[in-house]
């Protein structure tokens, strides 16, 4: 089941997620190209899509919640967008 995680929209983003590995795999469109993340949590996911500004495929949405194994293979660009 695929699952939609809205990140948050305020100016102000959290500086801190539990620390709780859950990991999650994410997709969205960053300069115009599509990128697969993992992130340890869902908070993760939305903190960088926060700070980043991320647009993704959904308007409404920064990232979209994919199958983790969907993330074995992830984009090369993970590492700034973390």
């Amino acid at each position: 089941m695929i699952v939609q995680i809205e990140a948050q929209t305020r100016p102000d983003c959290p500086e801190f997620c539990p620390a709780v590995y859950q990991p999650v795999c994410g997709k969205a469109k960053v300069r115009g190209q599509l990128v697969r993340c993992e992130f340890g949590n869902g908070c993760v996911m939305g903190v960088s899509a926060c700070r980043r500004k991320i647009i993704n495929l959904y308007p409404v949405f920064d990232w979209c919640e994919i199958p983790l194994e969907k993330c074995k293979d992830p984009s090369p660009n993970c590492s700034e967008l973390r």
